[in-house]
């Protein structure tokens, strides 16, 4: 457990002299090999605690490097499988955050059963899962949906899996994208655009829970005992959408396009758009990419678009599936991830947000 409130009543100069070196040095190690300044939290990720809207830039107009970071340093605290006390408060804080930036909040809390992890009891576990969503009402007749997991993958005790990319940069993204899409310069510029553009839509941020499975292969709840184990954050979250006839909608609103991203933030950023995304839109992301490596490609990853699509909602997939030698590993950490990656899939992501909708 990590206390909310880590400020002691009394501390010397010295050891506040000492913190001071400590969190700088964290902040400003430099890796040469790639060019990338890396966030590397040495010893002192169990004093970050969970810090308050106050303690983030909010004034900046870009995505800011500083909030980034913060939220990464936050989210990989320690680990926080689905149904874990860590994930709890990990859901809590950012639910405050987000109100706290001015978007209507919703915690979408669920039970499950899921396998067994530990012994060989095959009794089914009952689990409680936690999704966070934001929106931000539009004055068109759409949604536009964002989403991705923030759940970490459970391991057995002894291993350390906090999941810095996959899952912790899309949540820190989508973190950040909600402080500047309340920014009123952002909303000024999207005024300015032609009618029919992605940012009047209801603007909708899905923190999926439970998108990792339990057991140790993404199919062994199928085989072993005949359940999905996985994907149960976004499942719940389309079994809540409600129907009208073969529409699925979002608060009476038709979802034009739900947007997943997932494991976006490696030091040696190499993103996928994968098979089956929306064809044009995926080609006008590819068009404002920049100087990001992101291209279509005939690949199939399950991911928590799959609801979605089965919906038959139109979606498109960006994940990077080159940099795998930490995926799933005790290396998922701070020190493997770009802020600036994710800035630059930020940006993308705005402008995108202002061009006209098909």
């Amino acid at each position: 457990m990590i206390p909310t409130n880590l400020r002691p009543a009394k501390r010397t100069l010295a050891k506040q002299l000492i913190s001071v070196v400590l969190v700088c040095a964290a902040w400003l190690l430099f890796d040469h090999h790639t060019g990338q300044r890396t966030i590397l939290a040495a010893g002192a990720l169990d004093a970050v605690g969970y810090p308050g809207a106050a303690q983030f830039v909010r004034r900046a107009s870009a995505p800011n490097i500083s909030n980034i970071e913060k939220s990464l340093r936050v989210i990989t605290q320690v680990p926080h499988p689905m149904g874990s006390p860590e994930q709890m408060r990990l859901a809590r804080w950012m639910l405050n955050l987000l109100s706290a930036w001015g978007w209507k909040t919703e915690e979408q809390r669920f039970s499950v059963k899921t396998p067994p992890v530990e012994g060989k009891d095959k009794t089914l576990v009952s689990r409680t899962g936690r999704n966070v969503v934001a929106w931000r009402p539009g004055v068109d007749d759409c949604a536009f949906i964002i989403g991705g997991h923030y759940d970490s993958k459970h391991f057995p005790e002894g291993v350390r899996f906090v999941g810095a990319n996959d899952g912790g940069s899309s949540t820190a993204l989508m973190l950040e994208l909600a402080r500047l899409w309340t920014h009123p310069a952002h909303a000024l510029s999207a005024r300015q655009k032609p009618g029919g553009v992605w940012f009047e839509c209801d603007l909708v941020l899905a923190f999926f829970d439970g998108e990792e499975s339990f057991l140790p292969e993404w199919t062994d709840g199928d085989r072993l005992f005949g359940l999905r184990d996985n994907l149960y954050g976004s499942r719940e979250f389309v079994n809540r959408l409600p129907r009208n006839g073969q529409s699925v909608a979002w608060k009476n609103k038709p979802i034009k396009l739900f947007l997943n991203l997932d494991m976006v933030g490696h030091k040696n950023q190499n993103l996928f758009i994968t098979e089956g995304s929306e064809s044009l839109i995926a080609e006008q992301l590819v068009a404002l990419r920049g100087g990001i490596p992101m291209k279509k490609v005939p690949l199939a990853v399950e991911d928590d678009h799959i609801p979605f699509k089965r919906l038959g909602i139109p979606f498109v997939h960006i994940i990077d599936w080159t940099n795998l030698q930490e995926w799933h590993t005790p290396r998922d950490t701070l020190d493997i991830i770009s802020a600036e990656k994710i800035a630059a899939l930020i940006d993308v992501i705005m402008k995108f947000s202002e061009r006209k909708r098909p």
